[in-house]
């Protein structure tokens, strides 16, 4: 019974992402193709995941490859704009899943292939951010020269600092005398 229920969740799940991605899709034409095809993988992978369950024939070389491509459509769909980006909670799930249905290797190689896609889609994404200047301060190279000190919770935060640090103990160790 349980089993029914949890394919009730996942297609639901998948119903619903799929709605959120109509509602706003990614920017480019690319990225709009990149992201059908990742949410044809993992409507496949899902039916294939199906199949396993329903024949207990295929679940040893079903189900790890299921997974594993799931992983996979999942990572890369995470690297695309819009609402498609939440099709990376299937990558997890297919995660999760080999971790408590397959052996140690197979649920390693799943997770990393989960992982891998995730890194290499987004790479791409990295340097086109870079590129049009839109990244963070980090990605354009520019480093922070406020000390660390600054971001401590406080009075004075914004006099932190080795000069301001001075300033600030010497302002607190002796009130100041009206000229006059």
């Amino acid at each position: 019974m349980m089993i029914r229920v949890y394919w009730l969740i996942r297609v639901t799940a998948f119903a619903v992402i799929g709605i959120l991605a109509l509602i706003s899709p990614p920017h480019s034409a690319a990225q709009q193709a990149v992201q059908i095809a990742c949410f044809a993988a993992v409507g496949l992978s899902l039916l294939a995941w199906i199949a396993a369950d329903v024949s207990p024939r295929y679940r040893a070389r079903g189900l790890p490859a299921a997974l594993g491509v799931m992983a996979i459509a999942g990572g890369v769909a995470a690297a695309t704009s819009g609402s498609g980006q939440t099709l990376v909670a299937f990558a997890c799930i297919a995660a999760f899943w080999a971790g408590s249905d397959t052996d140690l290797a197979t649920s390693i190689t799943v997770a990393a292939a989960g992982i891998v896609s995730i890194w290499v889609a987004g790479g791409d994404r990295r340097k086109q951010f870079r590129h049009d200047g839109r990244g963070s301060a980090a990605d354009r190279g520019v480093r922070d020269v406020r000390p660390p000190t600054a971001f401590l919770p406080g009075p004075g935060r914004a006099v932190r600092g080795p000069a301001g640090a001075a300033r600030a103990a010497a302002g607190r160790a002796a009130p100041r005398r009206r000229a006059g």
